[in-house]
């Protein structure tokens, strides 16, 4: 009799856990479908499914886990496969719309400034090639576009912070980052105080074209670049444009389309003063004739190949910006 009791334990306890584990795994595969990791075919899938695929393309480095932070003396996984994580979209938020902000009038010290010496880092300055030890002191802010940057662009002297999902809303009050394998999670401003940079390229805004409007989205972009600049008083800041959708994805998507992407653009491109502050454009890089992302560099109409990530270093070197101040930076030898 007590053998039969003890069998019948053992039978409840295995149950529970096969139960917990179905469970487990449908709550990863609810995560899985709404961020659009993986697509399984059919119009229908439980979340098991989504869930099962999801850990054979994690294991396989397919996908990307949920965030990203690699400093640049770390070294890369190395591995060559499709970067095929899909368009994650956070929670959509309130949609109050935000105040224009009004810009100050002219002071009438602007005469006076002009014959004052200027910061090398206030100067008006051009573009130009560099070397790779040009991202010795840069840090790279984004979502999974740039996690995919970090992970096949051969920029590993550059420190990243990326995670899935990451918008300009969050951008400093989400916790994710783990510094040396400690289990405390800081934030992007806890790093930009407690390391300086001479460069950060920030891309966000994907994760954000069904959030808010135009007006809001440039304004928190704005004031997170005002921010940046407090933290990093001696940082060159270059606003990235958002890559452009392949065409079939584009038409159909109501709030991720190409439309809604160059209107965000154009505003981003406003903030750049040419001074501190530069916009840089990747699309002409990987666009086709029609202005969309060319579906032979995606593999999910929204990411980029593994292959293709390298002719978006060799533009960031071809757009390098140099200060007199930083000892640190050189011009690409011809």
């Amino acid at each position: 009799m007590e053998i039969d009791e003890m069998k019948k334990r053992k039978k409840s306890v295995l149950l529970l856990l096969i139960i917990y584990s179905l469970v487990c795994m449908e709550i990863l595969g609810i995560w899985v479908e709404y961020t659009g990791q993986v697509s399984p075919a059919g119009d229908y899938q439980p979340g098991v499914t989504y869930a099962c695929l999801y850990l054979r393309d994690l294991s396989a480095g397919a996908v990307e886990p949920p965030f990203i932070f690699r400093l640049g003396s770390q070294d890369p996984a190395d591995n060559t496969e499709q970067l095929s994580t899909g368009w994650e979209s956070e929670e959509q938020e309130e949609t109050e719309k935000a105040e224009m902000e009004t810009e100050d009038p002219p002071s009438d010290t602007e005469n006076a400034e002009e014959t004052a010496p200027l910061d090398p880092l206030e100067q008006v300055s051009v573009f130009q090639p560099v070397s790779e030890d040009y991202f010795n002191d840069a840090l790279f802010i984004g979502d999974s576009r740039t996690a995919g940057l970090s992970q096949y662009g051969n920029l590993d002297q550059a420190d990243f912070a990326a995670e899935v999902g990451l918008t300009i809303f969050h951008l400093f009050d989400k916790k994710f980052l783990e510094v040396d394998n400690s289990r405390k999670k800081e934030t992007i401003e806890d790093l930009l105080e407690q390391k300086q940079y001479k460069k950060i390229y920030l891309m966000v805004g994907i994760n954000e074209l069904g959030t808010g409007d135009e007006e809001r989205f440039q304004k928190a972009y704005r004031e997170a670049i005002e921010k940046i600049e407090t933290l990093q008083p001696n940082a060159i800041i270059f606003v990235q444009g958002l890559m452009h959708v392949t065409d079939k994805k584009s038409k159909q998507e109501k709030f991720i389309n190409n439309e809604h992407i160059n209107i965000r653009n154009m505003g981003l491109a406003q903030l750049a003063d040419g001074k501190r502050v530069f916009y840089l454009d990747i699309n002409p890089l990987y666009d086709d004739e029609n202005g969309c992302l060319n579906p032979a560099f995606t593999g999910d109409g929204v990411h980029l190949k593994a292959q293709y990530y390298g002719a978006w270093r060799e533009y960031l070197m071809t757009y390098g910006i140099i200060k007199e101040d930083n000892t640190n930076e050189k011009p690409e030898e011809s």
